[in-house]
């Protein structure tokens, strides 16, 4: 399920469709963002009373909110501080009209991280 919007709300409303469609919650949720996790977390407690024990996490950005979860999380743990350089460099370079065509793009490495992993 996808929403065009990255905020709690898309979060919730996203949840709540796939709650009141009937069928039985996944193993696993998979959100592409600290907001929208909220806003899917926040609709579950509330019609469910809880967050499943066993669904498995996983988001995008890493924030200490995350190991407060007892279930499993997994989180793509972006460099910001290297994003940030990246993308100085290429609108400075661009200012200066140094960009070449077709000029490869920039890959900032991404760290994978597991919370409360069973073991």
């Amino acid at each position: 399920m996808t929403a065009a919007d990255d905020n709690v709300a898309a979060g919730e409303t996203m949840m709540r469709t796939l709650l009141h469609e009937g069928g039985a919650l996944p193993s696993a949720l998979l959100c592409s963002s600290l907001l929208v996790l909220e806003g899917a977390l926040q609709c579950l407690k509330r019609e469910r009373s809880a967050v499943p024990p066993g669904m498995i996490i996983g988001t995008f950005d890493y924030d200490g909110f995350l190991e407060l979860l007892p279930n499993t999380v997994i989180v793509i743990r972006q460099n910001e501080e290297a994003l940030a350089r990246a993308a100085f460099h290429s609108i400075t370079a661009q200012i200066r009209g140094e960009v070449a065509a077709g000029e490869p793009r920039t890959v900032v490495d991404a760290e994978l991280v597991y919370l409360n992993a069973p073991v």
